[in-house]
């Protein structure tokens, strides 16, 4: 194997979580153990002592070996758990695919958090414990965003959906009008919040308002 540029093992394990009975899986080296298998060639494999019998357990060690190469990223523990059944994550990738958003983005709002922030972690996202609590107001939020012309980045999703849930003063359509005629110029600002921006894009001045500003 070695010599045709394979130098590690594949590592693998039996297991009887995905219940097929005990089958042995691919922990690390699932590429290489295809490319070895499309060209005929055999490969070394290392199996673990003791059975990973708990879905928990099997995509701890999967992200673990796999952090040694390429580390697993939101979307990747994401799709894992929606494959093993969970329902809060099969929403959550659902609702990525539909509104073409990253599961990341959405795993904020969905989670309940109003802040724009990407920083802001959901709860338990990568050890299979999240769970959704306001899928309503993502959805609106989501199907909003539809109406317009242009696509909003995560960062812009974000903030869209904290002024929306935050702001009185917030107006939609007045915000879609803005978004649409100034999108280029806003999205060449490469801003990582665009809070004060879309503030300004939705607010209504009242006439009154104006004149007492005029005054002052």
């Amino acid at each position: 194997m070695k010599a045709k540029g394979f130098i590690s093992a594949i590592i693998c394990c039996y297991t009887k979580a995905l219940g097929a009975g005990r089958e042995l899986v691919i922990l690390d080296g699932q590429n290489r153990a295809l490319a070895a298998q499309y060209l005929n060639i055999p490969f070394d494999v290392i199996i673990l002592k003791e059975d990973v019998n708990s879905k928990d357990d099997l995509i701890e060690y999967v992200s673990i070996y796999n952090n040694s190469s390429v580390p697993w990223r939101i979307k990747n523990y994401c799709i894992a758990y929606a494959k093993i059944g969970r329902p809060d994550y099969i929403k959550l990738m659902g609702l990525s695919v539909e509104h073409a958003q990253s599961p990341a983005c959405l795993a904020i709002m969905l989670a309940g958090s109003t802040r724009a922030s990407r920083t802001v972690a959901s709860p338990g996202l990568k050890n299979g414990k999240f769970k959704i609590v306001a899928e309503v107001k993502t959805i609106v939020t989501l199907n909003l965003i539809k109406q317009l012309k242009h696509k909003m980045s995560s960062r812009m999703v974000l903030c869209f959906h904290s002024i929306r849930l935050n702001s009185d003063i917030f107006d939609f359509e007045t915000f879609k009008v803005n978004f649409n005629k100034d999108y280029k110029s806003v999205k060449e600002l490469r801003l990582d919040d665009y809070t004060y921006q879309f503030t300004k894009m939705g607010t209504v001045y009242l006439k009154t308002d104006k004149k007492c500003k005029e005054k002052s």
